[in-house]
This record gives structure tokens, C-alpha cells and sequence, in this order.
């Protein structure tokens, strides 16, 4: 399986539960389908698979931002919330332990071309792949980021 193709299942399987975990996770997408649904096309569709979501627009710089925390250019003295978890992530760290930094900047080019190309992605924080914080006093599950 490619980094990519685990990223798109990783982000799925860590997206939050609700206030209580008995509760289940926010998405909509049944258990039992989460790893046929988890694939590209889902990042591709602006109709986001939540319950309940809070988004916003990403200028160029933040969507950047989002893409280095998915894809750092370097070991991370630490993985934030959810990232440490992640299949895609600790395949991703051996490449950047591995590759010359040539290399590596050629590989993060294309990771960055697909990832441009997705529709919506979680809004991360320097220390966690999902965000839950309310925003603007609205009660909802995320900030999500859309592309311009």
C-alpha cells in the first residue's frame, strides 16, 4: 500500500468520537465500510463524511502549513495526537530517515501535488492531527479546510 493510500485510511480511522466515545465517532460512514471508503476519492468530494463539521476556506500558506505537518520535512522531535498512531506517518519518517535530501525533496513534490489536489483535509494544530476545539461558539465537531 503506498503513504498515500494509508493516509487516506488513517485519517478516517483517527477522525474524533463524539463528546463521549460510547457515542461513536463523528463520521458517518458505518464501521464496516470505513476501509472501502477511506480512499482518495472521499478527500476529492466536497460533501464532508460528518455528522456535524465547522470549516473553513485555506489561503495557499495555511494548506502549506497543514501539508508539512502531514508530510514534516524532517524527523519530528515528537508526533503530535493521532499522528504516532498513523500507518502513512511512521512509513513516511523511514523515508526521511532513508532518502538523501534530494531525494526527499522530489518525493515530498509529488506527496505535495497529491495533496493539493484533495478537496478537504482535518485542520491540524503543531501538536495533533484533528482539532475539536469549538469555534466561534458554534457547537460542532471540527474546523475542516477546503481548498480555495
Amino acid at each position: 500500500q503506498s503513504i498515500l493510500e494509508q493516509m487516506y485510511y488513517d485519517i478516517l480511522h483517527e477522525s474524533p468520537n463524539k463528546r463521549c466515545h460510547t457515542e461513536g465517532a463523528w463520521t458517518n460512514i458505518p464501521r464496516a465500510l470505513r476501509e472501502q471508503e477511506a480512499v482518495e476519492e472521499l478527500y476529492m468530494r466536497p460533501e464532508l463524511p460528518f455528522y456535524a463539521v465547522q470549516y473553513i476556506i485555506a489561503d495557499q500558506e495555511t494548506w502549506k502549513v497543514h501539508f508539512n505537518r502531514f508530510f514534516p520535512p524532517e524527523v519530528p522531535s515528537r508526533a503530535g495526537q493521532n499522528f504516532g498512531k498513523c500507518r502513512y506517518f511512521h512509513s513516511y519518517l523511514d523515508l526521511v530517515r532513508r532518502l538523501p535530501r534530494h531525494r526527499l525533496r522530489l518525493v515530498r513534490a509529488e506527496l505535495r501535488r497529491k495533496f493539493d489536489s484533495m478537496v478537504w483535509i482535518p485542520n491540524t494544530e503543531s501538536d495533533r492531527m484533528w482539532s475539536t476545539k469549538r469555534w466561534q461558539r458554534r457547537r460542532s465537531v471540527q474546523r475542516w479546510l477546503r481548498r480555495p
